[in-house]
């Protein structure tokens, strides 16, 4: 029978080959562990700076018409008045960004995948909207606070979902500033120019146009621009240098280069040259012909509301009074929901159709100058005169690139900065693992070596029980 004198000599005896096999096992588990069941989850929590209004429904009468009402709830909204919507972090083409601009290798959608956003409750919030659903009251809850968790298999390593979740964070706030603060790029309209099949005055054209969309951008952006004294780390610039910098080129490079074109009459082809801006001057006539009727048809309701205005006696001209298509005043406070045309609207329609066709006359007296002065040039200019105004042309092109470039850097980084300032980390990126593979192999060396001393004792009874079989058979024989 086993005793434990017996128990305790079969443990001397196997009590080394019991902890390398244990050892062998915890080997095994935890190699298997780490490279099938083992996961990084990199973590961070992140608290729009939201502004809360009140929640607005739509609802359709029996006339069809829509109204809209105050819930009496609230809900949070982005600077531009848009709900908060986080789930823009797992969008393919952020993703995409993040990827380029910090050289990350491997699939978008992967990691799109392996995204996951959690929304984080303030407690008292969530234990009065619990009670209301409980007690079966309508409730809703906003939060402006969310957990991202990024999730990868050992294999990526440690640091990978760090350093992924951390780009995907820090170009998600640069997209966040320019979608929803109003600081997106000055768009380059040039880059290509030398591509398309325009003669060399098209050419100024475009560049002039392009320098005028972006020097209205870019003073727009000095006006809006919450820090006044930003200035970019990377360029140098702050926006108003930028302006001053497109400035410069819109006025005294860019007539330079022009002044070169028209003064000797350099074209490609002076057929082509008229053409297209004679089509253009076409085009624009019959734009003013359209918007001369609309203003008209403007100007008469106006006339009708000043009309009926005198009739009545009432000369207080408001900006939420109406007029009906009869020329009928009314006034919305007064007679419910707005059926007709704001008076205030009307006005600004007339005024801004009036200058449309300022512009246009504006332009065809200008393209008229233009086709003045090439229907006396050569048919086509000496391949000298073209390859000057070609690099003349180019160089200018290479300077607004600069500065455009320049532009789209400064504005990057000032994203990023404003979008920090909007989005608030409340903690920063962690990892965290599946398994703690230290506990994990202290474990399971513990409970091998008890299994192989239990094993042990279980053979040692094993044992007895067969030689009491066989020493009973051998006294049945004898008997």
């Amino acid at each position: 029978m086993e005793t434990l004198t017996n128990y305790l000599r079969r443990v001397r005896k196997y009590w080394l080959a019991v902890i390398i096999i244990a050892a062998a096992v915890t080997g095994l588990l935890a190699f298997v562990a780490k490279h099938s069941l083992q996961t990084y989850t990199a973590s961070a929590i992140i608290q729009y700076n939201a502004v809360e209004k009140p929640k607005t429904a739509v609802t359709i009468g029996q006339d069809g018409k829509e109204t809209v009402k105050d819930t009496g709830e609230t809900e949070l909204q982005t600077p531009d008045g848009e709900e908060i919507k986080p789930e823009e972090i797992r969008s393919s083409d952020l993703i995409s960004k993040a990827m380029k601009a910090y050289n990350i290798e491997g699939n978008a959608d992967d990691i799109r995948n392996s995204i996951k956003i959690t929304p984080v409750y303030d407690k008292d919030k969530k234990a009065q909207y619990d009670a209301k659903l409980t007690a079966g009251a309508d409730a809703s809850i906003s939060t402006d606070t969310y957990r991202i968790d990024y999730t990868v298999k050992a294999s990526s390593g440690k640091n990978q979902p760090r350093w992924v979740l951390d780009a995907v964070l820090q170009q998600y706030m640069r997209s966040y500033a320019a979608n929803h603060s109003d600081t997106s790029h000055v768009i380059n309209g040039v880059s290509d120019i030398e591509e398309k099949n325009y003669d060399y005055i098209e050419m100024m054209d475009e560049i002039n146009d392009s320098l005028d969309k972006a020097i209205e951008d870019v003073n727009k952006k000095v006006e809006q621009t919450k820090d006044k004294n930003f200035r970019s780390s990377e360029t140098g610039y702050s926006y108003s240098d930028l302006a001053k910098e497109l400035d410069f080129l819109r006025n005294v490079r860019s007539p330079k280069v022009t002044a070169y074109i028209l003064s000797n009459k350099v074209t490609k082809d002076r057929n082509m040259v008229l053409t297209r801006y004679s089509k253009e001057n076409k085009d624009l006539k019959i734009n003013s012909t359209v918007t001369q009727a609309e203003i008209d048809k403007t100007k008469g309701i106006i006339d009708a509301y000043v009309s009926k205005m005198n009739e009545s006696g009432n000369t207080n001209i408001k900006s939420d009074s109406q007029i009906d298509k009869d020329g009928e005043y009314w006034d919305k406070n007064i007679n419910g929901t707005d059926q007709t045309t704001e008076y205030d609207q009307l006005m600004k329609t007339y005024v801004k159709d009036n200058v449309n066709i300022k512009d246009n006359d504006i332009q065809i007296a200008y393209n008229e100058y233009i086709m003045d002065t090439f229907k006396n040039a050569p048919k086509r200019s000496s391949m000298k005169e073209q390859k000057e105004a070609y690099s003349r042309i180019k160089d200018l092109v290479s300077e607004v690139n600069k500065v455009e470039s320049a532009c789209q850097k400064t504005t990057d980084e000032y994203n990023g900065v404003n979008g920090a300032q909007q989005i608030k980390m409340l903690s920063a990126v962690s990892v965290t693992q599946k398994f703690p593979m230290k506990k994990f192999a202290v474990i399971i060396f513990g409970a091998s070596v008890l299994s192989g001393f239990i094993l042990l004792f279980v053979l040692g009874r094993l044992k007895d029980i067969w030689e009491g079989r066989i020493i009973e058979e051998s006294n049945s024989s004898r008997s």
